[in-house]
């Protein structure tokens, strides 16, 4: 992580201090027996140890579903990313094969898994060197704003690590670098939120498990498809264009919706962990006035969908 800075240090210092993003990135472990001690939370500077100490948890929970079952011996670069449902069996045959996915950048002819075998010692080379590519456009072409910044490297996170595994040690490593990189940072910035409005930086508050710190939120927009289908009842005439253009302003509104809710928190869309389907799930810091900031949302937002749908659309 500390390598990757360093290597774009032009890019990241635009928007943060280089030696401060070096010193958290290299030191978020908590375990000794494992990591040297310049990746250790609680040898980092005494003035960002608070902060390295959140984003160690939040690490740490996000890797929690980890199997406790390991393979020895494995090279992470010659490991691929398994399946989810290499995890299910309709059958008692004991077939332990894996079906997993290529080290390819996320296109929809991608995203099936397969058994078939790939050279990933040559295809992890031209991934990573298609990823730098793409890091160096971004950084002869940096945008002004963080927030700008922070959702172009998130979208190139996504497309080039969503088919690396987070743990090549697991016997079934089906848990993408990329969503464990998402999930770590959504619990770290509203771990930093949480304790930042109760002043409480102790390690031991950091790294209580048994306060609730978190707010899941889920919406689910209600009245969906009826409001998209109704249009082939009206007319036969540019149902298609029509059906795709209520499809599109669906999504669009439930996506704007979602991010409209992180900004209210302070926070970036790496935040929200699923939006599709009319659905969206976002992790929240618990904060005092989170609940009442949610009502005051739900309420604005119940009032628009009213006058511009009379009821056909609601979220619940």
């Amino acid at each position: 992580s500390k390598k990757f800075i360093m290597q774009y240090k032009m890019l990241f210092e635009r928007y943060a201090d280089i030696d401060v993003l070096c010193e958290l990135t290299a030191r978020h472990h908590a375990n000794q027996m494992n990591f040297s001690p310049e990746f250790i939370a609680d040898n980092a500077d005494e003035n960002l140890k608070p902060y390295a100490q959140m984003i160690c948890t939040a690490d740490n929970f996000s890797s929690s579903e980890r199997d406790e079952e390991i393979e020895e011996n494995v090279n992470y670069k010659t490991r691929n990313l398994s399946s989810v449902f290499s995890r299910l069996s309709i059958c008692d045959d004991n077939d332990e094969s894996l079906m997993s996915y290529k080290m390819n950048i996320l296109m929809p002819e991608h995203i099936f898994p397969t058994e078939a075998t790939q050279n990933l010692e040559s295809a992890n080379k031209e991934h990573i060197l298609n990823f730098s590519a793409e890091m160096d456009l971004l950084k002869q072409n940096p945008p002004e704003k963080f927030e700008d910044f922070a959702i172009i490297l998130d979208n190139i996170l996504k497309r080039y690590f969503w088919c690396v595994p987070s743990s090549s040690k697991d016997k079934i490593a089906d848990v993408s670098l990329y969503d464990h990189l998402k999930t770590t940072q959504a619990i770290a910035a509203s771990l930093f939120h949480y304790h930042s409005q109760n002043n409480d930086f102790a390690k031991a508050s950091i790294g209580n498990k048994n306060v609730n710190k978190f707010k899941l939120v889920a919406g689910d927009f209600s009245g969906i498809q009826n409001y998209i289908f109704a249009v082939s009842q009206t007319s036969t005439k540019g149902v298609a264009k029509r059906l795709r253009a209520r499809s599109f302003y669906v999504d669009a509104m439930v996506g704007v919706l979602s991010h409209y809710i992180v900004d209210s928190f302070n926070l970036t869309k790496t935040n929200i962990l699923m939006l599709t389907g009319g659905k969206f799930y976002i992790l929240l810091p618990n904060l005092i006035n989170s609940d009442e900031k949610l009502e005051e949302i739900a309420k604005e937002t119940d009032g628009y969908l009213y006058k511009k749908f009379k009821g056909e659309i609601s979220v619940n």
